[in-house]
Order: C-alpha cells, then structure tokens, then sequence
C-alpha cells in the first residue's frame, strides 16, 4: 500500500522518466527481498519499503542526486506519497 503511493507521488512529480512498484518475496523477486529481510526487526504485521530514487550512474537522474533542490525533491515525492490517501 505505501510503495504504490510512493511510486504513484514519484510519478506526479514527474522525478524520473519511469517509476515502477513491485512487490517481492522469496518466490518471485529475491534480490529485493534479502536486501530489506535481514535489517527488518519489526514485528511481522509492519511493512518495509526498498526505494530507489534514482541512480547515480544515469545522467537523467545525476541532478537529482548531485544537490540540495535534487535531494528535496526527493524527499518531497516520498513525505506526499507516505501520507496521501489514495
């Protein structure tokens, strides 16, 4: 639920070319899954979410990551997506 709103802020903002939302497990996306199972202590009823904004190696997403405005953005598209309704 709060990864498509992130996803789905991400894309109103207009961050990035595309945005995509997956969900994983051990089944049928287990790279995400390992990186976010071993660091998660929360009881098994809370989520966790893997966002990657953006990448450092993409020229198209460089200026998003190279500076404050860039950061902002980033963090604005998260905060809206984490507490809209939708």
């Amino acid at each position: 639920k709060y990864a498509q709103r992130i996803t789905d802020s991400f894309k109103k903002f207009k961050l990035t070319q595309r945005s995509l939302c997956r969900f994983c497990n051990t089944d049928d996306w287990n790279r995400a899954y390992y990186c976010i199972k071993g660091i998660w202590s929360a009881p098994s009823n809370m989520c966790a979410v893997l966002l990657e904004p953006a990448f450092l190696d993409n020229p198209d997403h460089f200026y998003l990551l190279n500076n404050e405005e860039g950061l902002k953005k980033i963090a604005k598209a998260l905060v809206e997506g984490i507490l809209s309704d939708s």
